[in-house]
């Protein structure tokens, strides 16, 4: 999550974070499919709500919100990082013994 953080604070936002879009290598964890991923400028830090659309089993319940769905509510740091614990959760819940 670490990589994560400083892509984030360099202004390219992932907004897809998915078991899909999550690998493990060589005991390190690896963040890829930046399709869906926005560069933010200046001007306009933020995109908004299904601007671009992440996998929505993960995608953090804000953004599931009517206002969400209606773009009126500001992506942000935190909505990425509920998506890595809804991905935690689906793990957990999925797979046993690996």
């Amino acid at each position: 999550m670490l990589g994560h953080y400083i892509l984030w604070k360099g202004g390219i936002q992932h907004g897809d974070i998915s078991v899909s879009n999550l690998m493990h290598r060589n005991g390190t964890g690896v963040l890829n499919d930046f399709d869906l991923a926005r560069l933010a400028t200046p001007d306009n830090p933020y995109h908004r709500g299904y601007d671009r659309t992440g996998t929505t089993p993960f995608l953090a319940l804000e953004l599931l919100t009517p206002d969400g769905q209606g773009g009126k509510v500001e992506r942000r740091y935190r909505h990425d990082l509920e998506s890595f614990f809804w991905v935690l959760a689906w793990i957990t819940a999925c797979y046993d013994n690996g």
